[in-house]
């Protein structure tokens, strides 16, 4: 019940029945409410009352000195006062109240009624009964979907702003006038709006204003479709990668045979295990030689990322000594650097602790670093280790021209290859960074990139690659791990 008096306003012109509700209204009862009411005589009076203070409700004749019959409620209506409105009429007469109700009337009372009691209810039930349509309307009003109300006829009697933003059409345009798109009721289509515009609507019965209708929901679907284009197109992006892996694995592993064959036929000619070679006969046995050994690594990469993108890789820890990681491959790459011209060091901290890994992992992750460095260095290459917080960081350093800043973070995604012409002419797959990648993935651990901003030609641009390698204490009963999937970025080089 309301704390406060429910402030009325009575337009009626018999003054005797205006003095009856106000008895009935003063009298007191269990319902506990309180009234004050405010009366004229005239609908144009009425109405500039209703501008001018609130009101709860209004208790309305229909037959006044100014107005008679439906079109006084219509007025009250078109002036577009929002509350709830009791009609009176006279005995007989209940057609008109009947007719009011349809036209957004809450309620009517029979005049040759004075009961109390029910006169306070109906008032305090239109009042309720107000509110709860009001919120409804509130809902209708403020939902994201467009939301048309249609007749029997197929005349649109509503629309909320949502409707006029969708059709970018007034609400004042769609009254009034048929519905452009018709449907059942319990039909669900959908509507094109405009060339890249698609909406859904559905089709439900109601009834307005005591009449049968439809209510038609409309929702903007463009968006969504869109979305939906886009995940079938990556859908289908990731089937034709799972097939280019799967066609490349395939084949990579069917060539190793006759590979293998062909290279024992070179390999014995080029080491004159055949017989010695005449004059141009060697000259061309050493370009297969040689070229054979460039199949043969890419072949072996192609192989290496396909097992290690499968899953099915397993990783054996072990302890062993980064120090002896970054002696073998300066002993390994030794003849390489000097071939090149390309000054190789190391510089390694004292008392390095022992890292736990997979040995021959790490160690191919360093070849493909160090081999990368050389390619691109001008004059020197640089391996150092040291120990950072709780892990043994490699890095590697060149002096080559460095890479820009927006190819970084393409470094590791496999056939990628940057700067090819600064290698000296190098010709690869551009897979050994992309492998470099998965075995730090599979190990948990990670391999990153820095390069400064390019300066002039010639000058020294350091290119770090730094992955840790501090590993977990190893597992008591020295077991191999289980299968490990890279999930990270791959990224190639």
């Amino acid at each position: 019940m309301l704390s406060r008096k429910i402030q009325l306003l009575i337009i009626e012109d018999d003054i005797d029945y205006v003095d009856i509700v106000r008895m009935c209204l003063d009298e007191p009862d269990s319902m506990g409410l309180k009234f004050e009411m405010e009366r004229t005589d005239r609908l144009e009076v009425g109405l500039k009352l209703l501008e001018t203070a609130p009101f709860d409700a209004l208790l309305l004749d229909l037959s006044l000195p100014d107005s008679r019959g439906i079109e006084t409620i219509t007025k009250v209506i078109e002036k577009g006062h929002d509350l709830p409105i009791l009609v009176m009429t006279n005995l007989g007469d209940e057609h008109a109240a009947f007719e009011a109700m349809r036209l957004g009337a809450q309620d009517y009372m029979v005049k040759a009624t004075s009961d109390s009691r029910l006169l306070k209810r109906a008032i305090w039930y239109a009042i309720e009964r107000h509110k709860m349509l009001a919120q409804t309307e509130n809902l209708i009003r403020k939902s994201a979907d467009a939301m048309i109300v249609i007749d029997a006829e197929g005349v649109v009697r509503y629309a909320n702003p949502a409707a006029e933003s969708l059709f970018e059409t007034k609400t004042s345009d769609f009254i009034g006038r048929p519905f452009q798109f018709p449907a059942l009721a319990g039909e669900t289509k959908l509507l094109k709006l405009a060339a890249d515009r698609t909406a859904e609507m559905r089709v439900t019965e109601i009834e307005w204003k005591g009449a049968p209708a439809r209510l038609a929901s409309i929702r903007d679907i463009s968006g969504l479709q869109k979305v939906e284009q886009l995940r079938a197109e990556i859908k289908e992006r990731r089937r034709l990668d799972e097939l280019k892996d799967k066609l490349l694995g395939t084949v990579s592993h069917e060539l190793r045979t006759p590979l293998t064959i062909i290279k024992g036929a070179i390999d014995n000619l080029y080491e004159g295990l055949a017989g010695p070679l005449q004059g141009r006969q060697g000259e061309l046995i050493g370009i297969a030689h040689r070229n054979l050994a460039r199949l043969s690594k890419m072949i072996n990469n192609l192989l290496d990322l396909s097992r290690l993108e499968s899953g099915m890789a397993r990783i054996t820890r072990r302890a062993f000594s980064p120090e002896a990681l970054v002696s073998q491959a300066l002993e390994d790459f030794q003849s390489t650097s000097k071939n090149r011209k390309i000054r190789l060091e190391a510089e390694l901290s004292p008392n390095l602790p022992d890292v736990y890994a997979d040995p021959e992992l790490i160690s191919e992750v360093l070849v493909n670093l160090v081999d990368n460095a050389l390619r691109f260095a001008k004059s020197s290459v640089g391996i150092s280790a040291r120990v950072s917080g709780e892990r043994v960081v490699i890095s590697i350093v060149d002096d080559g021209e460095g890479i820009p800043a927006d190819k970084i973070g393409d470094l590791f995604n496999k056939f990628v290859q940057i700067n090819r012409s600064a290698g000296g002419g190098y010709k690869g797959t551009g897979l050994g960074l992309a492998i470099c990648k998965e075995i730090m993935d599979l190990h948990g651990e990670t391999i990153t990139v820095e390069s400064p901003p390019a300066r002039a030609r010639g000058s020294r641009s350091p290119f770090p690659r730094r992955w840790p390698a501090r590993p977990p204490s190893p597992p008591e009963d020295g077991r191999r791990d289980e299968p490990a999937r890279s999930g990270g970025r791959r990224r190639g080089g």
